[in-house]
């Protein structure tokens, strides 16, 4: 294997390994502080909510700068399409929801609770493609981290 094709495959685990990051994270602490302000909406639990979200959109930040730089490798694979798609949709729902005001009424809190209701979807979505990653850097030799429930 050149050089060329070994760093792409190098940032490819890396990519790997960030998005199971990303996804681990996002259900362990992103859906439940949603979770937490949804039960207690006060100030302090937006200000939780408002840092998982910074941190959310830093890592689909970091996601993105590497799908970007190894898009020449895996841009006709089928999950490549996917995977962009769902990490700009994340990153753009959030960076909308971060310059959200607090939500308060009745109505805001519904549409939170819609909103984070449907985000094992989004999650589910990402482990397809990262797992269509991992079994495409497994076919060349790499072995990608994989989580056990």
């Amino acid at each position: 294997m050149d050089r060329k094709a070994a760093s792409v495959l190098k940032r490819l685990n890396k990519l790997s390994v960030t998005l199971t990051f990303l996804t681990v994270r996002q259900r362990v602490f992103f859906v439940p502080s949603i979770m937490t302000f949804l039960k207690e909406p006060t100030a302090e639990n937006w200000c939780e909510v408002q840092s998982n979200i910074r941190t959310t959109i830093n890592i689909c930040t970091e996601l993105l700068e590497t799908l970007q730089d190894t898009r020449l490798g895996i841009a006709s694979k089928g999950f490549f399409g996917d995977l962009v798609l769902c990490v700009m949709q994340r990153q753009r729902s959030l960076r909308e929801f971060l310059n959200m005001p607090q939500p308060s009424t009745s109505a805001e809190l519904r549409a939170l609770k819609d909103y984070i209701d449907g985000y094992p979807v989004l999650l589910n979505t990402l482990d397809k493609a990262n797992a269509a990653l991992n079994a495409f850097l497994d076919a060349r030799g790499i072995k990608s981290p994989t989580l056990t429930n």
